[in-house]
């Protein structure tokens, strides 16, 4: 409890001191054994809170320690189910893998691993290049979706030359009309 926020060294220089306000009330929000937020009442007036507020202010904060403790309790669910969405994407993705062993060419079943795909990676558009030996371009050996009228095979300069010529993992171009490359 701070009786005059102005007059105490440490909390003159914070910035609800410096909006103008002069006393407060503090209470941790406790969860798990550990300080895991605040409540805090302020006012601009100096000595408005005293020892009568305080079991009122317990109360509010307890209050809010049970919001956030069901908060928790359903965030928790929340990744819960997310993961166990994850899990079953996976397996659909191994299902897609085992269908995939069996087929000699890729472009007879590319549509339907694109369907497949679409319930774990949303797209319009799906397409499977070879980059050239020279490394100055690819080629397309197939499309799906939007993409679907490129006659293939089609070869094309490499939008972007480092994705052939070092190590990469993954590459995120988020507007691709607005991507000088593409």
């Amino acid at each position: 409890m701070h009786h005059d926020l102005s007059a105490d060294p440490t909390e003159r220089n914070l910035p609800a001191t410096r909006l103008g306000l002069r006393s407060a009330v503090r209470l941790p929000i406790r969860l798990d054994g550990r300080v895991a937020g605040a409540v805090i009442f302020s006012s601009f007036e100096p000595r408005q809170y005293s020892e009568a507020d305080v079991p009122i202010a317990r109360r509010i904060a307890d209050y809010m320690t049970l919001a956030l403790a069901h908060q928790r309790f359903a965030d928790e669910a929340r990744e819960a189910a997310a993961v166990r969405e994850r899990a079953a994407n996976l397996e659909m993705l191994d299902g897609l893998l085992t269908t995939l062993s069996g087929v000699l060419d890729v472009r007879d079943v590319f549509d339907r691993v694109s369907q497949l795909c679409e319930k774990v990676m949303t797209h319009d558009a799906m397409s499977i290049s070879i980059p050239h030996e020279d490394e100055r371009g690819w080629t397309i050996h197939v499309a799906t979706g939007a993409l679907s009228h490129i006659v293939t095979p089609f070869e094309m300069a490499a939008p972007t030359p480092r994705l052939l010529d070092s190590h990469w993992d993954f590459e995120l171009v988020e507007d691709m009309a607005a991507h000088r490359s593409y």
